[in-house]
């Protein structure tokens, strides 16, 4: 879908031991702003601040290796390409300060 309804973006689920997931949906055409969206969010019968939530993503280091699978030229390539691509922190507009990326390496 282009466009979410508003109403549809957040959905609150509680876990249990004072843990919540919230999961918002963007549709293809919407920049897909998180903390702006965080600001949306409330907890019933609690304090909610979301400038103080720390966000977690994952980084993959993809290199080319000697293995058989891909023609070397495109496993290089890939590597490009994927070493190029905007960091999910960008994409989802966090700010830098609250992000920690993990990352992993994989050979292709």
């Amino acid at each position: 879908m282009p466009y979410i309804d508003r109403d549809q973006r957040i959905e609150v689920e509680h876990l249990g031991y004072e843990i919540y997931r919230a999961t918002f949906r963007y549709g293809f055409m919407e920049e897909a702003n998180v903390p702006r969206t965080l600001e949306r969010v409330t907890l019933p019968g609690k304090q909610f601040e979301p400038e103080n939530v720390p966000f977690f993503v994952n980084r993959t280091k993809v290199t080319a290796s000697d293995q058989p699978g891909m023609v070397p030229w495109r496993e290089h390539l890939y590597t490009l390409m994927r070493r190029n691509a905007a960091s999910a922190a960008d994409f989802f507009c966090l700010p830098p300060a609250r992000v920690f990326e993990i990352g992993t390496t994989i050979e292709m």
